[in-house]
């Protein structure tokens, strides 16, 4: 069955809301308030008003930042900085707040994000390894249930 397409024509008003490659988008409320999500790509994509979309200037890698939103320093600032208990909120004055000890140098910044990113691709790899591995051994586990009730052994 074929799918109609869905097409959105951008106007105006929603221009503003339109995401480029390497905005970070961050969520204001709830649970999530405080996550960001690193927007990469030239796909044609626009986002939520209820979102802060950040973008840098030229000094600061946007993915540097990403990377730094992963971090406890990170994420203490966001605890002591966010408003409400039941339903946190982080707005765009808490976010300036936020310190962020970077190198002002681009290619130091570049040379980290690199490192950073291949310390990811590892992670993955290993962590793909990992499930494979639990997954051999839960069938195994119901390989030999499956023997002993069938009084294999």
């Amino acid at each position: 069955m074929n799918r109609p397409r869905i097409c959105f024509v951008l106007l105006k008003q929603t221009s503003r809301y339109t995401l480029t490659d390497g905005d970070l988008l961050m969520a204001r409320t709830g649970a999530s308030a405080g996550n960001l999500l690193l927007f990469e790509g030239d796909e044609k994509a626009v986002f939520a008003s209820y979102l802060i979309r950040m973008k840098f200037k030229k000094e600061i890698l946007s993915k540097l930042y990403w990377y730094f939103s992963k971090s406890k320093l990170y994420w203490d600032q966001v605890g002591q900085l966010s408003a409400g208990s039941a339903q946190p909120q982080f707005n765009g004055g808490a976010l300036k707040q936020i310190i962020l000890p970077f190198p002002k140098s681009l290619s130091e910044q570049k040379s980290i994000v690199k490192r950073l990113d291949a310390l990811s691709g590892e992670t993955k790899r290993l962590e793909g390894i990992y499930k494979q591995k639990l997954s051999d051994l839960e069938e195994l586990k119901k390989s030999v249930l499956k023997s002993a009730f069938a009084g294999k052994y």
